[in-house]
């Protein structure tokens, strides 16, 4: 691959070629579905700690290098007389080699550029001569300079390469997206003969066909290199009432002596324990074997088999893989490839491995495996670690998130091991309650709890939708807007329900609320030269915030399954994109329904568009929702679940909302933010606010490219400080469909895609906290520093002032971009 880049005001127009500090690593690939004639992996990637070596952490792109098809064979030789043998036929041809793709930059012409610029040519080699030729263009932008040029907010290039199918894609450089060709293996039988396991199990490439030659050993002659053998047995509870436990009869067998390939995909396994004290043929046995990466298995692999005994056929399926995932992406794997490598290797990861090692033994108790994963996300300081320093992204009593085996255990069985073992370790009050390592249950001295009950919150969700006893559940909907364009009114029809059954408003708080929701109308008018934005800007409001409207203020007709309210100029004329969202909530007072104290009754939001006009969707509430189950942002007044709400964060969090906190009151600073920054609110850090910027700023604070702190003050109660550096993101950061639909994360971003504000200034230097809030009144402002659509979207994670930063630019991203804005000459 040829990379020709440059710009020049020389007569000769010679493309400038500018060599960055990259490394590169090779890997075979065996023949199969990438290449059918097998090839190479080649990694290629900034050499950031500059070792000389292109580390797992700096790898930033991935491409299959195939080899050509075989030539013809030739032909055979004429037959020798009286028996001799004819002579060799002719080499076959060698196969072609494959294309080069070439990018050349040129000054373009007037009639292109007016004022001069870029031409950028992208096409293929086909002739292999290393020059693109005119046949040969497949796409030409151009990138245009100075007064009179294309809007800056267009002018990015970034899509000529970047874009879905082109020649670094998205979708390519974030590895977190690519399907992982991957090995799958069985777990086929298991006997024990003279105390000794025999074991069959089968490994499969990942076309399906039979993967022998695995039984080789590791750097450890004592080890085999690609697998690893445990099993355990499912023992009863102690009483009726205990869930049965997995004991361990072994974790690591892995002895190459004892592996016979069978030369067709199967192996034959004979354990190197003895296990017949232990082993009882009455139990369930599970064997696990976890599959190890190495060069013929791309990503590890954990297989496992429950071998019933000759006894009952007890049961333990707690938690599943699938949950797991859904924070976590998939735990296991190198680190290069896939989050968290569990282990080292990361050869186990799956749920049925982590029960057959980490058994009540294990640790003294403190790394068995329920007892280590509450503790872990319950961020407790114990044996294996110091965790306090996490924070679990959702309501913890939200228990079946985890749990959702068929046997979840959690509101079933009280005893020591899923409860005071685990989440309660601080909670015991009964003087007498000596017994906490055993297992037994607690009804023995306590009658029975109502666990669900006692793990229901304030909010009904989908994985805890019990609430407190007497607490109602409201849910909004907005079901039609329609805008008179001469005037700007609104008319928006829309029910609100509690319980499931429509809520009458003719008293409004119904009795035994205070408060309640209201309406919020977001738009977008021209602007930065843009006259049909595709985002929200509410242009000409403080800040870019939508106007809202109690809806305890509205005039009502209709009926209760059918409001219908007119709001007079809701929305300014001539805009665009025109929403309406019903947020906040009511409080229930204490005594109602007989609740004992005033409970914030958080409702999810919902967002409506005048038909035609609704923005595009990106983000996916449920993603969302697979971490945080419900988001309550702003006390709860703009709230998601899995079934919606994130529509309502971008009518607030759009491109030309900044950070407020360089308008707080000095006198009124909280003690925290003294510490960490200081007296002087005018001296605090500010961060673009846009939806976009801050969701990726706030995820990637771990990320290996990032190396600039996402930090902001916000002006509410005296003045919070936001540092987002000690969020550590569960999932897998370049997997962007982790929150992205698909489709909706590549370079080439919709038509009308507004530039990012960081910093909202009027130009004042230096700024006094009054030209701060009368620049913050008159969003966008000449002086605002901006950076340019999609360099601010990839600037998030990618943030590092140097190379990174660099490339964008070069590729047409402008940074403090405001002065070059043809509206705002």
């Amino acid at each position: 691959m040829t990379f020709l880049w440059g710009c020049s005001n020389s007569d000769d127009k010679k493309a400038v070629v500018q060599n960055f500090a990259t490394a590169a690593a090779t890997a075979d690939i065996a023949p199969g579905a990438v290449c059918a004639n097998g090839g190479i992996w080649v990694y290629t990637g900034i050499d950031t700690n500059g070792n000389g070596i292109l580390d797992d952490a700096e790898i930033n792109n991935t491409k299959a290098v195939c080899n050509g098809t075989d030539g013809t064979n030739g032909t055979d030789g004429t037959n020798g007389t009286n028996g001799t043998n004819g002579t060799n036929g002719t080499d076959g041809t060698n196969g072609t080699d494959g294309l080069t793709s070439l990018i050349v930059l040129n000054d373009a012409s007037v009639s292109d550029c007016a004022n001069g610029g870029v031409k950028i040519d992208v096409g293929m080699d086909d002739n292999g001569n290393l020059e693109l030729d005119a046949a040969e263009i497949d796409q030409t932008r151009f990138v245009c300079n100075g007064s009179g040029a294309a809007n800056p907010l267009t002018a990015e290039s970034c899509a000529l390469c970047h874009k879905s199918g082109g020649v670094i894609d998205v979708q390519d450089v974030h590895i977190g997206n690519v399907a992982i060709e991957q090995v799958t293996a069985t777990v086929d039988s298991f006997a024990v003969n003279g105390g000794f396991a025999t074991i069959g199990f089968t490994v499969r490439d990942a076309n399906g066909n039979p993967l022998p030659g695995l039984a080789v050993a590791g750097s450890n002659p004592t080890r085999l290199q690609y697998f690893r053998l445990a099993y355990a047995q499912l023992h009863p509870g102690a009483t009726a009432d205990d869930a049965p436990t997995w004991v361990g009869l072994t974790s690591g067998d892995r002895n190459p002596a004892n592996l016979t390939d069978n030369g067709d995909g199967s192996y034959t396994y004979v354990s190197t324990t003895d296990i017949s004290a232990t082993y009882d043929p009455a139990l369930v046995t599970r064997v696990v074997n976890m599959v190890s990466a190495g060069a013929l298995v791309p990503v590890p692999y954990n297989a496992f088999t429950d071998f019933p005994g000759t006894g009952a056929l007890l049961a333990r399926d707690v938690v599943t893989n699938a949950a797991c995932n859904g924070c976590h992406g998939r735990l296991g794997g190198p680190g290069s490839v896939i989050n968290f490598p569990m282990h080292g290797g990361g050869s186990r990861y799956a749920v049925e491995a982590c029960t057959v090692c980490h058994v009540t033994t294990l640790g003294a108790g403190e790394a068995y495996f329920p007892t280590m994963i509450h503790k872990i996300h319950s961020a407790q300081n114990f044996d294996l670690g110091d965790y306090s320093h996490l924070t679990y992204p959702q309501d913890l009593r939200n228990c079946a998130t985890c749990h959702k085996g068929s046997t979840p255990l959690w509101d079933t069985v009280q005893n020591v091991e899923t409860c005071f073992n685990n989440c309660h370790t601080t909670s015991v009050t009964e003087p007498a309650f000596t017994h906490l390592n055993t297992l037994t249950s607690c009804d023995g001295c306590h009658a029975l709890k109502d666990v669900t009950a006692i793990h229901a919150t304030e909010n009904a969700t989908a994985n805890n939708p019990q609430v407190h006893s007497g607490l109602v559940n409201f849910e909004y909907f907005v079901d039609s807007v329609t805008v008179d364009d001469a005037t700007g009114d609104a008319t928006i029809t829309f029910h609100i329900q509690q319980d499931g059954v429509d809520l009458d408003l003719s008293t409004n708080p119904p009795a035994g609320f205070t408060g309640g929701p209201s309406l919020l109308f977001a738009y977008a008018l021209p602007q930065d030269g843009v006259n049909a934005p595709a985002d929200y800007n509410n242009l000409g409001r403080t800040a870019g915030q939508p106007a809202t409207q109690a809806i305890s203020g509205l005039t009502l007709s209709g009926t209760p399954a059918a409001y219908v309210a007119t709001v007079p100029a809701a929305f300014p004329v001539g805009a665009t994109l025109r929403n309406v969202g019903l947020q906040g909530y009511w409080t229930q007072a204490a005594g109602t329904n007989g609740i004992a104290a005033n409970t914030a009754r958080h409702t999810r939001s919902v967002v409506t568009a005048v038909v035609g006009e609704e923005r595009r969707a990106v983000v996916s509430s449920a993603a969302c929702a697979a971490c945080h189950e419900m988001f309550e942002g702003h006390g709860g007044n703009r709230n998601l679940t899995a079934d919606g709400g994130v529509e309502i964060c971008v009518t607030c969090h759009n491109p030309n909302l900044t950070s407020s906190g360089r308008a707080a009151d000095p006198a009124g600073l909280p003690q925290a933010t003294i510490d960490a920054l200081g007296t002087d609110p005018l001296s605090f850090p500010e961060a673009t606010n846009n939806f976009k910027d801050m969701i990726h700023g706030i995820h990637s604070a771990n990320s290996p490219v990032r190396n600039l702190v996402y930090e902001f003050v916000r002006n509410r109660s005296g003045g919070i400080y936001y540092d987002w550096s000690e969020v550590t993101f569960p999932g897998i950061l370049s997997n962007c469909q982790t929150c992205h639909i698909a489709g909706t994360y590549d370079a080439e971003l919709p038509a009308g895609a507004l530039a990012t504000t960081n910093v909202t200034t009027d130009g004042t230097f230096p700024m006094t906290r009054t030209s701060v809030n009368a620049s913050r009144a008159s969003v966008p402002n000449a002086a605002d520093e901006m950076i340019s659509p999609t360099a601010a979207s990839c600037y998030s994670c990618h943030a590092d002032n140097g190379i990174q930063k660099a490339h964008m630019q070069q590729n047409g991203g402008a940074f403090d971009l405001r002065e070059k804005l043809p509206a705002l000459q």
